[in-house]
């Protein structure tokens, strides 16, 4: 970008007040946007087979089915190179006769600033008044020779309303702890996708514009919601018809100025029940974290068209 010096300064000031590291952010990595069909038609399209589900039920009211399987590729915005893949599972399960819904990954590559390593998450979500809310999410980084790197925890305390989470490494020593007040719906990186569905069929309504972000930096932030519109992907998973939403941080006087120096996030999710979710764009998981794309190449029960 190329600004005055002086704009360049008072930029650097605020978001080093209230970003704490967004200067990493600017790296250059804001290119222009390129279509998501030349995207996809650069990379690898061979993934692991799924094995299929018996069951293709899903909850009227949040539009997730029992058990759903995808596999998932990740590449550099800047540059449409393969950067990972991950697989992905979410299962219904029945506890004290109510439903909770278990979230698995696996990954393998690069993440965050770290190259060629694999990582699990663990979450479990629950329905709470309509919509699908975490209880708990384990994120746990390991090198090649096995080692932990670091492990995150988020634990969702409804009754006290509050948030705790904790950042270990390989001998468990706490390397970060933070609580944090629940002001209101609040999901993390692994369990926005599931959450956001709700939102698909209900989007400009009231209660449906706003949530809040977890991330592992850690920071909290107040999510606002933006319909792009509809829009057709060519995906390995096939041709897809979206709807494409923007999510975009609250920030207050400072909301504006983050709009010009962060890449934009986006989701696509598809335009049918029960809106599968299909593609994001974005930060890979906070400020200062590779611009990514990630997308289904496989989905089973298989993504609708």
């Amino acid at each position: 970008m190329k600004c005055l010096k002086g704009l360049i300064l008072v930029v650097s000031i605020l978001l080093m007040v209230s970003l704490s590291s967004a200067q990493e952010i600017a790296e250059k990595e804001v290119s222009s946007e390129t279509s998501v069909q030349e995207e996809v038609t650069t990379t690898q399209k061979e993934v692991s087979l799924l094995t299929p589900t018996e069951s293709t039920t899903f909850s009227p009211t949040l539009f997730i089915f029992d058990e759903e399987k995808s596999e998932v590729t990740y590449l550099t915005k800047k540059t449409s190179h393969p950067r990972s893949t991950l697989s992905s599972t979410l299962t219904k399960l029945i506890r004290g006769g109510k439903p909770v819904y278990k979230i698995t990954q696996a990954g393998k590559g690069d993440y965050d600033k770290y190259e060629n390593i694999t990582w699990t998450v663990e979450a479990e979500m629950e329905e709470k008044d309509g919509f699908l809310l975490p209880n708990y999410s384990i994120h746990t980084l390991v090198d090649n020779s096995g080692k932990i790197i670091v492990k995150y925890e988020k634990n969702y305390d409804y009754n006290k309303e509050k948030i705790s989470y904790t950042a270990t490494d390989a001998n468990g020593k706490v390397l970060k702890n933070n609580t944090f007040p629940m002001k209101g719906k609040t999901v993390d990186d692994f369990t926005m996708v599931s959450f956001l569905r709700k939102f698909i069929p209900h989007l400009n309504e009231e209660g449906y514009k706003t949530y809040y972000l977890l991330t592992s930096e850690p920071k909290l932030y107040k999510i606002d919601i933006k319909v792009i519109g509809e829009e057709t992907l060519e995906l390995p998973a096939g041709k897809i018809e979206t709807i494409k939403i923007r999510i975009i941080p609250d920030l207050g006087v400072l909301t504006g100025v983050a709009k010009a120096m962060v890449p934009p996030t986006y989701l696509w999710f598809t335009k049918k029940e029960p809106y599968m979710w299909v593609q994001y764009e974005g930060l890979e998981c906070g400020l200062g974290s590779t611009h990514i794309v990630n997308y289904v190449t496989q989905s089973q029960p298989p993504l609708p068209k």
